[in-house]
């Protein structure tokens, strides 16, 4: 899947925290998305999901498009037939990859309004993932009747997002002396509340899928891999160091400190997480992910 289309539609102004789009973006997008297979077991497509007869794919808030990239390789490496078409929603086309190719489609459209008539009952697979920060929690329900109404009869959602159920220590643990993540964890976990992120995503659109014809929903945690799994701890680590001083940066500047300021917010915390690495602290990914199929007697 080495080249796209660009659909251009309307859209709303954004909510997403993470709003930058530079060339250092995209390449900690490209990493996480390596890092989330990896916790996953080495999963693209949720081991839940039939591989054969998968014709199309959607992908919402696709960034760089790395998922679609990744489901269409793991697919072809496993010996199942490529899909024929996938589809890369994203509220932004800045980092859309580039090319021309028509069955690789990238549309410009914001997921909490309706998806275009002709999409609806058409994907085979929806994915999302990692939006916590994109969408208030009273915005959850109206998103996920969206993704289920591009579902075909039997399609699947996969859904994989942050989810704080287990506390805050084991995403920000506490070290020796001034080494502790405890009160960034405290701020941050603050800051979520006061904007209305969900504290548990895939466990509100399990909620969610209650009332809309879905089935066979299954939510699959896998926080605590570092813990089980020392080979991917320096790794993790890495991915805190990335993340976690991004989400300070930008929660620094919506409290209004200076673009300098916010900098060495995130530098000073990127700097202690490094270092807490190499003393033997262990990090995690907090996500989860919920899989569901759309009933077939619609």
């Amino acid at each position: 899947m080495a080249a796209s289309t660009f659909e251009i539609e309307a859209s709303k102004q954004e909510l997403y925290l993470l709003s930058k789009r530079d060339e250092e973006e995209k390449d900690r997008l490209d990493q996480q998305s390596n890092v989330i297979k990896i916790v996953r077991d080495g999963h693209v497509l949720d081991p839940k999901i039939p591989k054969q007869n998968i014709f199309r794919i959607a992908d919402i808030a696709t960034g760089t498009g790395i998922w679609l990239r990744e489901v269409a390789t793991e697919l072809a490496d496993r010996g199942y037939r490529s899909p024929l078409e996938t589809v890369g929603f994203d509220i932004s086309p800045e980092q859309f990859p580039k090319g021309s190719v028509p069955e690789n489609k990238f549309v410009v459209w914001d997921m909490t309004t309706s998806f275009p008539q002709g999409y609806h009952n058409s994907f085979d697979v929806v994915h999302i993932r990692l939006v916590t920060v994109a969408i208030k929690v009273e915005q959850i329900k109206v998103v996920v009747e969206n993704l289920v109404e591009l579902l075909k009869p039997g399609g699947y959602l996969q859904w994989t997002d942050f989810s704080y159920t287990n506390g805050r220590e084991i995403i920000y643990p506490a070290g020796e002396g001034d080494l502790s993540c405890e009160p960034e964890g405290e701020m941050m976990f603050t800051f979520h509340g006061e904007q209305r992120y969900s504290y548990d995503t895939t466990g509100d659109v399990k909620k969610a899928l209650q009332s809309l014809p879905m089935e066979d929903v299954h939510v699959t945690d896998h926080t605590g891999a570092s813990h089980r799994r020392p080979e991917i701890r320096g790794m993790v680590a890495e991915w805190h160091s990335r993340v976690i001083p991004l989400f300070m940066e930008m929660m620094s500047l919506r409290k209004g400190q200076d673009k300098e300021q916010a900098a060495m917010t995130a530098d000073a915390y990127r700097k202690k997480v490094i270092e807490m690495g190499k003393r033997g602290t262990i990090f995690e990914v907090p996500i989860t992910t919920l899989v569901a199929r759309r009933k077939s007697n619609l």
